[in-house]
């Protein structure tokens, strides 16, 4: 599917309306450092804002996914690390509504069911990111590499492919943080 045949008007992100996805995804590829940097903090702004993920997220996925292969960006650990967060998301009531404070909406059940749909979809697109994502995970960035840590804890079919990649790296990280996320991810495949 082409970026303008999708009705990203119809679609929703932390704010509201996608309609300014499809020029943000455009602009990644500009050569003004300053609006890239702009651009990519939108986007984790509304695509994936602290951690969680959207409709709108689902649809945005394939063509990073297609820019992160392409790798004709002023920075492609930026469009990595992006990918990594929204593979590693969660939907707004899945991390929220657990805490007393938020108001629990009557049909709470209904949105917890298509949050998990938009999670479900997120990781099967992503499938087609694990090996572009690889190269990542020894990035002179510990943010990045924790990222791309935790992303990998969330491939449960690619278990027998990451777990020995993970463990590899833990024995050679240095950063306790990412260290951290490594034994993080690595537990998830061997708590099973």
């Amino acid at each position: 599917m082409k970026i303008d045949e999708i009705s990203w008007d119809e679609l929703t992100h932390a704010y509201g309306s996608a309609e300014d996805v499809p020029d943000l995804i455009r602009n990644l590829t500009t050569t003004d450092s300053e609006s890239f940097e702009e651009t990519i903090d939108e986007l984790f702004e509304n695509i994936w804002h602290q951690g969680t993920v959207y409709e709108a997220t689902v649809y945005a996925l394939p063509f990073l996914i297609d820019i992160l292969r392409d790798g004709k960006v002023i920075d492609n650990c930026y469009v990595a690390t992006l990918v990594a967060s929204i593979v590693s998301g969660k939907g707004y009531y899945q991390v929220h509504s657990k805490v007393e404070t938020i108001n629990q909406p009557e049909n709470l059940e209904e949105l917890l069911d298509k949050e998990n749909e938009v999670v479900i979809k997120i990781k099967e697109i992503s499938l087609g990111a694990v090996d572009l994502l690889m190269s990542f995970l020894t990035h002179e960035s510990s943010e990045v590499r924790r990222s791309i840590a935790e992303a990998f804890g969330c491939f449960p079919s690619q278990s027998l492919k990451l777990l020995p990649i993970l463990r590899a790296r833990l024995e050679c990280e240095e950063d306790e943080e990412v260290m951290e996320q490594l034994e993080e991810s690595i537990a998830k495949y061997t708590d099973c």
